[in-house]
């Protein structure tokens, strides 16, 4: 897989390059969005980082408000998993401020999700259920199985301290969604929270 990574994040590179030199910040915020989530995936958190707010200066010059949501979505992703609580929700809310949810219901439904499971970490269970509880609605109306499987890890991870037996089931449930989607990064964390609950 690394290796797919490498060829596409040359490919990408080049379109970088490429749009950079026809002025094109629309093109170029999506091409740097994709470079800077291929190194966020190799674990390059600083170079995902520097890579994204380039894409979002781009994204705002290009006056795109579904680039920006997206990539301060990737931003938040990158400051979650440093355990940057407060950055990572910040840029989560000013994400789903910008986009239509008709139009971009899976990023509606993640970055949700994204937020249930910090308030969660934070040991803000009420806020964490709430959120858990909108994205699984959200993903529910989608009829996304997998965006459904993200949706019940954030509710068993809302549910994990206070109702334990309900936080298994959430988790049982959303690892077989994810399963069956083929999301076997994301159903294996899922079973990796049924383990530690």
């Amino acid at each position: 897989r690394m290796g797919r990574l490498d060829e596409a994040l040359a490919q990408f590179e080049k379109a970088v390059e490429i749009f950079r030199r026809f002025r094109n910040p629309s093109e170029l915020a999506n091409a740097l969005n994709s470079v800077g989530v291929i190194y966020y995936y190799r674990g390059e958190y600083g170079r995902a980082r520097e890579t994204l707010l380039q894409a979002l200066q781009a994204a705002q010059q290009a006056g795109s408000g579904r680039w920006t949501a997206y990539i301060l979505a990737g931003l938040g992703d990158i400051e979650r998993d440093e355990s940057h609580v407060s950055e990572a929700l910040d840029h989560y809310g000013k994400a789903l401020s910008l986009l239509d949810e008709k139009r971009e219901g899976f990023l509606s439904v993640y970055i949700r999700a994204a937020q249930a499971e910090l308030h969660a970490a934070q040991d803000e269970p009420l806020r964490a259920l709430d959120l858990a509880r909108q994205a699984l609605e959200l993903a529910s109306s989608h009829q996304s199985p997998y965006e459904e499987g993200l949706a019940g890890i954030a509710l068993g991870l809302a549910l994990m301290e206070k109702e334990p037996e309900r936080a298994v089931q959430a988790l049982e449930q959303a690892a077989g969604q994810l399963q069956r989607n083929g999301a076997m990064r994301d159903m294996t964390r899922a079973v990796f929270l049924l383990s530690a609950a």
